[in-house]
């Protein structure tokens, strides 16, 4: 497969730490050329951070209903 027609998954687990988060997601929507999907994993953080995600529209929001850790996201 051509690398033109690839299409690469980007999977961020988000716990917290909304700076990091919006630097994060402005870094990917920026710099990233090629096709891609973006999935967020919120992993049960506060209604603050879980507005920040859903307002993404190119992004597939994954929700957990409690904290599971990075490694089980």
């Amino acid at each position: 497969m051509s690398e033109k027609r690839r299409t690469y998954d980007i999977i961020i687990p988000v716990y917290g730490a909304l700076p990091y988060l919006r630097q994060c997601i402005n870094s990917v929507l920026k710099n990233t050329k090629h096709p891609y999907n973006l999935d967020i994993v919120d992993d049960g953080n506060s209604p603050i951070i879980k507005e920040y995600p859903r307002a993404i529209k190119s992004a597939r929001i994954i929700t957990n209903r409690k904290n599971l850790g990075w490694l089980k996201n």
